[in-house]
């Protein structure tokens, strides 16, 4: 008989325990939190969201010039100004070759940009300047703003960058005879051209 108490006291204890942790994070869910399977938090804390826009607020809230801006300024703000613009080119050739509906849709693309991330994934210090309220007061980012409006006119786009969709970082790749021959971590860039270089290396 005691050893029944015991069992049931031991479930009881288990079941209270579960209801509390279940209502903690069904709480923390809906205060806008995603979780992985291991309960810990992914997204920026709650304390962050005044200061990083959420996805939401960069579709409703940016203009098309803005988006493209703050994609330039993340992936290539340390580079010269003539290769912010070649990154520029080279999303808005995605936007009118992929059958993008926007540089929101263009840029914000699982996978597709560093600069961003993937929501579910946490966001590094790169990735939280992108996403800034304040980005505004760095003068990396106004220069950025001004090379996309540029780009954005299609004016100015160079002829080697005509048909070139993808660019990757120097340091991530070997390459022999002007052509990608290892990538360190994605197979997708063996055998493609290079068409232009600077801190990054632009590809056909």
């Amino acid at each position: 008989m005691n050893i029944l108490k015991l069992l049931i006291g031991a479930l009881g204890l288990f079941l209270l325990f579960e209801i509390i942790r279940f209502i903690r994070d069904e709480t923390e869910i809906e205060a806008g939190t995603d979780f992985d399977w291991g309960g810990v938090p992914t997204m920026p804390e709650p304390d962050d969201r005044e200061i990083y826009k959420t996805e939401e607020e960069l579709y409703n809230e940016l203009t098309e010039v803005e988006m493209l801006a703050r994609t330039i300024y993340g992936e290539a703000r340390g580079s010269s100004q003539t290769e912010q613009e070649m990154v520029g080119h080279v999303i808005m050739n995605r936007l009118e070759d992929w059958g993008y509906n926007s540089i929101h849709d263009t840029v914000l693309d699982r996978f597709q940009f560093e600069a961003w991330g993937v929501p579910s994934i946490t966001f590094d210090a790169n990735q939280k300047a992108v996403r800034n309220v304040n980005i505004e007061g760095d003068p990396a980012y106004n220069t950025a703003k001004s090379i996309a409006e540029k780009v954005m006119s299609r004016s100015s786009r160079p002829a080697p960058l005509r048909n070139c969709q993808h660019f990757v970082s120097r340091r991530l790749i070997y390459e022999r005879d002007n052509k990608i021959v290892l990538r360190a971590s994605q197979n997708w860039m063996v055998g493609m051209e290079i068409v232009w270089e600077g801190d990054h290396v632009f590809l056909v």
